[in-house]
């Protein structure tokens, strides 16, 4: 009777030992679960708070292009300051705060009017691509810069017809792994990616040079007109032949002048004391249509961005493109 008594209180022992086990299993599971829905609710609002933010700095440069008076545009404008404004936004939020930068796509190179719509080349868009591909900070040879962009103007144009030694369907269907050739405007400039010739480092840059992608867009009118008053001063150079380095410095330092005015796009022959024609008038423009918005939402180390591509129509804006990174 006595060892049955025993054995009896050595079992509710045991039993009770795994039950405390077991609640304290369960009651650790249920703390970790509450921590991790606790941080998952806490980076959502905080997901959610940056999302706003970002859209109100894209707000505050949509309200400053309006404002801005489309008979010119340059770095002189309130728009082109924005970036620099930004840091008084930390005011206006609980911890958090946008940065803001406006680009002019105007001042880049058009990559789709490389060619007609009849998919022949225009010529000037095609000797402005090969002498930016040729120059600093690409340097192709000569050869290798023509073979290039007869692949772009393949991968654009409708035809299937490949252009000099350019690429059409039969080169990218041979592929280890496949895909046509678009034969359409491209839609995008990360979709150069996909074209004959065109590396990583070449379209997006490294550390110490920037990509094509900075110099290029695929919106803008068909002629391809650049707006000399915002355009990079590889574009510059790349624009004429009669251009160096000297002229451009020249350019520039006269359009950082807030005392000197771009309201003609002949200013540049002041800048460089010249009445000759240097670049042709059909490929320049002081007025923009196309703006890319980035604005970043930052609080403490998290950052939400973004990016919009706008075009001005009358006086108002239309959104052409939107992504939230």
């Amino acid at each position: 009777m006595k060892t049955t008594l025993t054995n009896n209180r050595g079992v509710a022992l045991i039993i009770t030992i795994l039950m405390m086990a077991i609640i304290v299993v369960l009651t650790l599971q249920f703390n970790s679960s509450m921590r991790h829905e606790l941080y998952g609710a806490v980076s959502s609002r905080d997901n959610i708070l940056l999302g706003y933010i970002a859209k109100s700095g894209y707000n505050l440069a949509i309200t400053l292009l309006k404002e801005d008076d489309p008979s010119s545009d340059s770095f002189q404008d309130d728009w082109a300051m924005l970036e620099e404004g930004s840091a008084l936004s930390e005011g206006l939020f609980d911890g958090g705060r946008f940065q803001v930068k406006i680009s002019d796509l105007s001042g880049r190179i058009q990559i789709n009017s490389l060619i007609k719509q009849d998919g022949t080349y225009n010529e000037d868009q095609r000797d402005i691509l090969l002498r930016l591909l040729i120059s600093e900070p690409f340097e192709l040879e000569e050869e290798e810069a023509e073979d290039l962009v007869d692949n772009i103007k393949d991968w654009i144009d409708a035809d299937g017809e490949p252009t000099r030694f350019g690429a059409e369907d039969l080169y990218y269907q041979s592929l280890e792994n496949p895909y046509p050739c678009a034969n359409s405007p491209l839609r995008s400039v990360n979709e150069m990616i996909n074209i004959r010739g065109i590396t990583r480092n070449l379209l997006f840059g490294t550390r110490e040079a920037p990509g094509l992608k900075e110099f290029i867009t695929v919106f803008g009118d068909p002629g391809g007109r650049i707006n000399i008053n915002t355009a990079d001063r590889r574009i510059l150079l790349a624009i004429s032949e009669e251009m160096d380095l000297d002229m451009v410095d020249e350019i520039i330092a006269y359009r950082n002048n807030e005392d000197n005015d771009l309201i003609s796009d002949l200013w540049y022959k002041e800048a460089l004391g010249t009445d000759e024609e240097i670049i042709k008038p059909a490929l320049i423009t002081i007025r923009s249509s196309y703006f890319e918005i980035l604005s970043t939402g930052i609080r403490d180390r998290a950052v939400k961005e973004l990016k919009a591509v706008v075009k001005r129509a009358q006086g108002d804006f239309i959104t052409m493109s939107w992504e939230i990174i």
